[in-house]
């Protein structure tokens, strides 16, 4: 597990790699109705042995970001779904489905 220092509100350094500095605090970019910092939505340790799993490969640090963007363009239309359905909770059938 990373060590993690708390600098503020919203702030940490992960310290075991490459330092990363989330938050808003100190000007780094947000998004959302409640301006929450951007931040990597996939757990990397669980895609690593996935893909690990799955094709042999490892698995570059790089995807983090650009796996995070898709995950949250899914959820932004999982979210546009509900409230057309006038709900306030997300439902398996809120998110779209490839065919």
């Amino acid at each position: 597990m990373p060590d993690q220092t708390i600098l503020g509100h919203g702030v940490w350094i992960e310290t075991d790699r490459q330092s990363r500095i989330f938050g808003d605090d100190i000007g780094l970019p947000t998004q959302g109705l409640f301006k929450r910092p951007i931040q990597v939505l996939i757990v990397a340790s669980r895609l690593k042995d996935y893909v690990r799993a799955k094709a042999g490969f490892n698995t570059s640090e790089r995807v983090l970001d650009p796996l995070s963007d898709i995950v949250r363009r899914v959820c932004d239309e999982a979210i546009e779904n509900a409230r057309r359905d006038d709900r306030r909770t997300v439902l398996d059938r809120d998110i779209p489905s490839r065919r």
